[in-house]
């Protein structure tokens, strides 16, 4: 067998910085949006519309449309950073309540006082009026001791460069029923848009709607690009994964989904361009044919050069000891084997 990575050495051009890579897992959500008994995930949110994928199509479904959450374990290799700012409790009745006192409080020197009930004008004698405001306040009074709206400012940034990123917030509260406390949650999508390396960007998340007579349990914040989630400072659980924590959890994944197959060796941490300016310095390689010895953990060893310059038996060793592999599968099982890797080199 022979494996030809004619991007092996050059991950990255001279100049270019690479992004920051954080692999961790942490406790994530999975949104879907219904249509009729078939759910799609959302990759992304138009105004108050949801795009979603639909048989390998986006396709755009009305901000009525039903919403699935489900809690799910996540891997992400990036991250944003999140600072939160206070977290405060109000209530929607009380400001609608307080803009029509005000209202009424303005007009109350003319001969009849106008406000607006149910989208229906009424008219109010001046007399009236006095009684209506006591009545508004008494109302206010109680709508301050309920709150109903959760509202938060959050300033973000991101080691990556995001052009639709959109934001899940979740509250979750305890409320009584049947004198049981129990544990509910009511969430808002926000569209985040773009979010540039070293830019940050502020956040006002308000959610509404929430049942009276509630005790706030926890906010939870989750960022997601073309439907797929990233890890925050703030992600529920999050555990970095050290570099072969991280390569057991993907081969774990990728065991999973070549179930029963045979495959030979893939690639997958190819050698970065300055282990290449290091080691290869000084050898003028266009190209060099190893056998490589691949184990089941995908760690190369054993390489001998087949092809060369005699002088470059160690420098090459140590560039494809470097490189790791997803492991050859016989029956969905990882094996050792035995192949031959082609190194390019375009000498300038």
């Amino acid at each position: 067998m022979v494996i030809v990575f004619c991007g092996l050495i050059e991950v990255l051009p001279r100049g270019f910085a690479q992004a920051v890579e954080e692999p961790s897992l942490f406790s994530g959500m999975q949104v879907t949006v219904s249509e009729g008994t078939v759910n799609h995930p959302v990759v992304g949110i138009d105004g108050k519309k949801y795009i979603v994928m639909a048989e390998g199509k986006k396709k755009t479904l009305p901000a009525d449309s039903n919403i699935q959450l489900q809690a799910v374990p996540r891997y992400s290799r990036q991250f944003v950073s999140i600072h939160e700012g206070e977290i405060d409790l109000t209530s929607k009745v009380y400001l609608e309540l307080m803009q029509r006192r005000d209202q009424m409080q303005a007009l109350q020197m003319t001969n009849r006082v106008v406000i607006d009930v149910d989208n229906e004008t009424v008219q109010v004698e001046d007399f009236g009026a006095d009684t209506n405001i006591m009545d508004l306040e008494q109302e206010m009074n109680e709508a301050i001791d309920n709150p109903d709206t959760v509202v938060t400012r959050l300033t973000v940034s991101s080691p990556w460069n995001y052009s639709d990123l959109y934001l899940l917030g979740l509250v979750y509260f305890l409320v009584e029923q049947d004198g049981e406390k129990k544990l509910g949650y009511k969430g808002q999508l926000l569209e985040v848009g773009a979010l540039n390396v070293g830019d940050s960007k502020v956040l006002d998340l308000e959610i509404s709607g929430l049942p009276l007579g509630i005790e706030i349990d926890r906010i939870t914040y989750h960022f997601y690009s073309q439907g797929r989630e990233l890890a925050t400072d703030l992600s529920e659980k999050r555990r970095v994964l050290n570099e072969d924590e991280d390569f057991e959890y993907l081969l774990l994944q990728y065991l999973a989904s070549n179930e029963d197959k045979d495959r030979g060796p893939s690639l997958y941490r190819p050698v970065e361009r300055k282990a290449f300016d290091v080691y290869l310095k000084a050898a003028e390689l266009e190209a060099v044919i190893l056998n490589v010895s691949i184990d089941r953990q995908g760690r190369a060893s054993d390489v001998t050069v087949v092809s060369g310059l005699d002088h470059s038996q160690e420098v090459v060793s140590k560039l494809a000891s470097g490189v790791r592999f997803f492991p050859s599968l016989k029956n969905g099982q990882p094996v050792e084997q035995t192949i031959k890797l082609r190194l390019l080199h375009m000498v300038k």
